[in-house]
């Protein structure tokens, strides 16, 4: 059951060894060492799990140990990966928001300069008017420009 998940999830051929080795530890404990212990004989249930259980054991235990610890090396390593794009993507972020900033900025000084510069125009004529000046051209502005 184990073994089958583990199969499928990380299937090399160091993790078939290491589940073979352990099936085989299995089928050992099973033909040797419960054996001995249903048949009331601790002192050599005692000396088969010295002598041949615990050794064999030990080999698909550190295997895992060490399968383990290089896949959680290769899952940190994967993690400082993502985490170094995530800080290029966000300086590219920023980036864009900072050119965006100006862009819109200097889109804005520019459309004041078009609604501006006329109001001042007619500002001044109106004052010059005002003032009873009336030999200034007559200053016609229109939205549609050609």
């Amino acid at each position: 059951m184990v073994q089958e998940y583990i199969l499928s999830t990380a299937h090399s051929e160091e993790v078939e060894s290491l589940i073979e080795q352990s099936k085989s530890w299995r089928e050992n404990i099973e033909t040797t060492q419960f054996p001995a212990i249903e048949s009331g004989n601790d002192e050599l249930a005692m000396q088969i799990l010295q002598d041949t259980v615990t050794p064999i054991g030990r080999e698909p235990s550190t295997g895992f140990d060490e399968l383990a610890a290089k896949r959680e090396l290769q899952t940190q390593e994967a993690s400082q990966s993502v985490l170094h794009h995530g800080k290029t993507l966000e300086l590219i972020i920023v980036i864009i928001a900072a050119v965006a900033i100006v862009l819109g900025i200097l889109l804005a000084i520019m459309m004041s300069g078009m609604i501006v510069g006329p109001v001042l125009k007619i500002a001044t004529r109106i004052r010059m008017i005002s003032e009873g000046d009336l030999r200034g051209d007559v200053l016609i502005y229109s939205s549609l420009r050609m």
